[in-house]
Formats: structure tokens, sequence, C-alpha cells
């Protein structure tokens, strides 16, 4: 299941089905970034490029691993926070501020299932 970032405007994590089922992309392409195939494409004047395929660098095998390392850390959940708030009027704050809290604890897991539910 790749993961897909928005890359200009609101920060977007989301699966394919959100992006695949059934409505058509506009322009879809590739670049090989150090042997690594990164797909991204264009959809209603927004670009987005797979999380997932630039994960791959660091674990081929599962990069789904690489992703939520990255994202458990507190500077990234506080980054992704700042972004929300500033372009995502409907961002859940309350909610937001009991996972700050909880990033960057060892117990503290965050995935883009769980951030796009927020």
């Amino acid at each position: 299941m790749l993961r897909w970032l928005n890359v200009k405007g609101k920060l977007s994590l989301a699966n394919n089905d959100d992006y695949f089922g059934g409505v058509g992309m506009s322009k879809k392409a590739e670049l090989v970034v150090k042997n690594i195939n990164i797909n991204f494409f264009s959809k209603k004047e927004e670009d987005y490029i797979s999380l997932t395929d630039i994960a791959k660098y660091k674990n081929s095998d599962d990069p789904r691993f690489a992703i939520q390392n990255w994202m458990k850390t507190r500077s990234t959940v506080e980054f992704m926070g700042i972004w929300e708030v500033i372009y995502n009027p409907d961002f859940n704050r309350v909610e937001f501020d009991t996972v700050k809290n909880q990033a960057g604890s060892n117990a503290f897991v965050l995935t883009p299932s769980k951030w796009i539910k927020l």
C-alpha cells in the first residue's frame, strides 16, 4: 500500500484507495533517485509523491517501518501539526495536542492511517 504526500498546499497523507478508487489521475510520472523508482502524480492541480517509494531507500523490504520511525519523532509531529494548522481549517487541534504530547516516547507509534484520522 503506497502512502502519498501532497507536496504543495495541505499536508496530505493518504492511501492508494483515496486516489485510485475510480477517479482518474491527470498526470503520473516516475523519478529514479539513487536507483530507487519514486512515483508521483498530479490530480486537480495538486502534486503528490510516494512516501513509500522514498522510504525504500532505508528499508527496501518493508518501507512502512521507515515511515513509522520518521513519523514518531517529536520534530516531525510538530512540523505536521504546524502545516495542518496553516493549511487545514478542519484540523483537529485537540486530538493533535494529545498526539504531540506522546510523540518521541518509546511507546509512541504514529502511522499514516492514524494521522489521516486526526
